[in-house]
């Protein structure tokens, strides 16, 4: 398909729901990643659309319009489990974990049954994914449900999280933009940035879509991380600006670790 033809549809797309995300491009267009990447790159630079994480976005288009937890457990799903895996590997039996939203955390979540450990979440599918099983011990923070991300928010919520001290806490984003690590809901936010400063080692999960795309609220730093484990689809410079901050671990989609 042609560029110009490749821009019709994400322009009619964006006019139709507001929305595109670069798989529904990719799958559209018969294209790659890195090719819908840079014709959003280039249609955002004219002062047509938004790029946001996963994708692009209309300008008038409003931020309640979020992708869902389904939606986004849709994307990347060969990326997010490489990436999971690598985290389990990095949990010790008897450890207290924290778990927050996010898809890639909920696939850490299923390679934790079975294991001895506690783990606290207030993410209602990593709760499930763990439920029925006897070995590992979890708990549901609950509070006031967010439905778009399946999780629990809130004053209640929150002290709740900061009641428990964990060996180790996983986080998710929707956007990492220079140091800054980010979200669109400032009150999941504020908790996962509580649960980072009540465990003892910090964890954050980010698939290459999320750098260098900045969401609404910033909630923590690439410095306040002990190690981000990421996939090898993350562009270089992406890559490179990002150590300047934290120590990365990058993971093949196949599930072969890979230092880039």
């Amino acid at each position: 398909m042609l560029k110009s033809e490749r821009f019709v549809y994400i322009l009619g797309a964006i006019r139709e729901k507001g929305v595109v995300t670069v798989r529904e491009i990719m799958d559209a267009c018969g294209v790659s990643d890195m090719t819908a990447r840079r014709d959003l790159a280039e249609l955002e630079h004219q002062g047509r659309l938004a790029r946001v994480h996963g994708g692009a976005q209309g300008l008038g288009f409003s931020l309640d319009n979020e992708l869902s937890h389904q939606q986004k457990t849709a994307q990347d799903q060969m990326q997010k489990q490489a990436i999971a895996r690598h985290a389990a590997s990095l949990v010790k039996d008897q450890d207290v974990v924290f778990l927050g939203p996010g898809t890639t955390v909920e696939e850490l979540a299923r390679l934790l049954r079975g294991r001895d450990m506690l783990v606290v979440t207030t993410s209602h599918p990593a709760f499930m994914a763990l439920s029925g099983d006897t070995t590992t011990q979890v708990f549901l923070v609950g509070g006031e449900y967010r439905a778009k991300t399946e999780s629990f928010v809130g004053e209640l919520t929150l002290e709740q999280v900061r009641s428990f001290s964990y060996t180790s806490a996983f986080i998710s984003c929707n956007g990492i933009h220079g140091a800054d690590i980010t979200s669109y809901s400032p009150s999941e936010g504020v908790i996962q940035k509580t649960a980072l400063d009540t465990s003892q080692y910090h964890y954050l999960l980010a698939d290459h879509t999320k750098f260098n795309h900045k969401d609404f609220y910033t909630y923590c730093s690439l410095e306040d991380i002990d190690l981000c484990i990421t996939d090898d689809g993350i562009a270089e410079e992406d890559l490179a600006l990002a150590r300047t901050f934290v120590d990365v671990k990058v993971v093949e989609a196949e599930g072969t670790e890979a230092d880039a």
